[in-house]
């Protein structure tokens, strides 16, 4: 290949005759220039400016490459984020209640308990009377639970309790309102104000 003494030779390259060959072999690392070997260590053309050029470059496609979301993206994050949300939120809603619920229940078990005590002491079930309620009553000396169960419930004795008889009767209140009431008579049978809540 023939070259024209314009272009820049290799570092120590000598001009012998006004046209010269340089070759460099495919995959080699080395080039021959009128006979004379020469170690080819650096690019031919090694300008500053270029160099310059070359690394601005670089730059610029490595700051392309980092992208943040685009608007569809991030409306399909939304979107699932929602149906998340849609999921729990119901779930953990349904299962508060049932443990609140599940506290009304305790609660009614120990006033029964708390009456048949009572009975098995005094002969009969605790009664309002000049003495106290029946709530009172059982509350001092039998450890019947407090008329607020957790705060999302209150118990009473739905009727007058008699010396044979009572229910009591968590009544749902506040946010577990929609829960409605449970009751539990003296003879252990189980009620409420919607179907199946003793059982869920």
């Amino acid at each position: 290949m023939g070259w024209n003494n314009s272009l820049c030779l290799p570092p120590g390259a000598e001009v012998l005759t006004p046209k010269w060959e340089w070759t460099i072999p495919e995959g080699g690392k080395e080039s021959s220039f009128n006979g004379r070997i020469f170690r080819v260590s650096e690019p031919i053309i090694d300008s500053p400016k270029i160099r310059r050029v070359v690394m601005q470059m670089f730059r610029i496609r490595r700051k392309k490459s980092i992208r943040g979301l685009t608007l569809i993206e991030l409306l399909m994050v939304i979107l699932i984020v929602g149906i998340l949300a849609a999921i729990a939120v119901p779930t953990y809603s349904n299962y508060m209640m049932r443990a609140r619920r599940a506290d009304a229940k305790t609660a009614l078990e120990q006033v029964r308990a708390a009456q048949e005590m009572w009975r098995a002491e005094k002969g009969n079930y605790a009664v309002d009377d000049g003495l106290g309620t029946a709530v009172t009553k059982l509350r001092v000396t039998m450890g019947a639970p407090n008329t607020t169960v957790s705060n999302y419930y209150t118990w009473a004795f739905s009727a007058g309790p008699t010396a044979t008889t009572f229910t009591a009767q968590a009544t749902a209140i506040g946010s577990q309102a929609t829960d409605g009431w449970l009751a539990i008579n003296q003879d252990g049978t189980k009620t409420s104000q919607y179907a199946n809540k003793w059982l869920k």
